[in-house]
């Protein structure tokens, strides 16, 4: 292969545009893409299964992983992108995920933190509030209520809503 045609090929199969794919590949159970973005084994660090590597078990986390945020509601049509940020090594992709918990204010932030090698990921790592996730821990606005009734305070508060509001 010419090394012109390596380069537009590298420009097709962006290890960044993988990278940042990952949320809407999992919901659309569309798993050999994730797998095929690594540049060699896959590694995922994850917060319900913690580092998950080789090939077979990171095609069964996934398959989990998929199982688990449908459980809670997600689906592709819920997800919304919020930021994305990229660097020569890195990839950090915020999403959004309306889900069906009734405490959930808004939708739930979720984060793929992807390390970029040559040709592909190298390690990702997922970011999410399991605990919260899994009902083991309650949404109170009260601990967000000011306790003196500062601006300062006050200020956040509103912030805080506006943000819900805007995803």
């Amino acid at each position: 292969m010419k090394v012109r045609e390596m380069i537009a090929e590298d420009v097709r199969t962006s290890p960044h545009t993988n990278a940042a794919n990952f949320y809407s590949d999992l919901l659309s159970g569309n798993f050999d893409a994730v797998l095929d973005a690594f540049e060699g084994e896959p590694i995922i660090d994850a917060p319900r299964n913690g580092l998950v590597t080789g090939y077979k078990d990171v095609a069964n986390f996934l398959g989990e992983e998929k199982a688990w945020l449908e459980s809670l509601g997600a689906s592709i049509d819920k997800l919304k992108l919020i930021k994305s940020t990229a660097s020569p090594e890195r990839v950090v992709h915020e999403v959004g995920i309306q889900l069906q918990i009734p405490t959930t204010p808004c939708p739930i932030m979720f984060a793929n933190v992807s390390d970029i090698g040559i040709s592909g990921i190298t390690a990702m790592r997922l970011y999410y509030s399991y605990g919260f996730l899994n009902r083991n821990q309650q949404f109170d606005r009260k601990v967000l209520q000011p306790m003196d009734g500062s601006l300062f305070e006050s200020l956040l508060f509103r912030i805080a809503d506006s943000q819900c509001n805007e995803v």
